[in-house]
């Protein structure tokens, strides 16, 4: 092994004999056996290689099909989650409104107490001078609508009116 760094042939004053040494089949005759005893170890690594590449491409397949799987029952549960969701917005604004009619009616009843302690006073007064304007819308309708004196009235003693035909009577 050593022999292939012994020089042959260099520049100076003459040296021993040597033989040129090829150093490139040197080296490969040297280095055969190594790779032939690689050999089997490229193999295997290239085998190992290809089967991580198949299960690779495998665990690749599945994870695909499980976001699919996924991905597909999401979609099934958005439609129910937004049902859902529309349904509690459905009973929740119907509490409001039900809250709001009660409130209302509360209110309200309030109001009709309160009127109702109200209004008999306030219809009393109302209905006297009502009649108060009545009185004196009579008293002057009764002065214009006599006749002068000496004049006949133009009414019967029944109360109905003379002269003419009587509504309703036939010609």
């Amino acid at each position: 092994m050593l022999a292939r760094f012994r020089p042959a042939g260099a520049p100076g004053p003459a040296g021993p004999a040597a033989v040129p040494a090829d150093r490139r089949a040197a080296a490969a005759a040297e280095l055969a056996p190594v790779f032939a005893a690689l050999a089997e170890t490229e193999a295997e690594c290239a085998r190992l290689r290809e089967a991580a590449a198949r299960e690779g491409a495998a665990r690749q397949a599945a994870a695909a099909e499980q976001a699919r799987v996924m991905v597909a029952r999401a979609r099934a549960e958005t439609s129910a989650e937004r049902a859902a969701a529309a349904a509690r917005i459905r009973e929740d604004a119907a509490a409001e409104v039900a809250q709001l009619a009660a409130t209302a009616a509360a209110e309200a009843d309030e109001v009709r107490r309160r009127g109702a302690g109200k209004l008999p006073p306030l219809r009393e007064l109302v209905l006297q001078r009502v009649r108060a304007e009545l009185a004196a819308l009579a008293g002057a309708a009764s002065e214009t609508l006599e006749p002068p004196a000496g004049e006949p009235s133009g009414r019967r003693p029944d109360g109905s009116r003379d002269g003419g035909a009587t509504p309703g009577a036939g010609p």
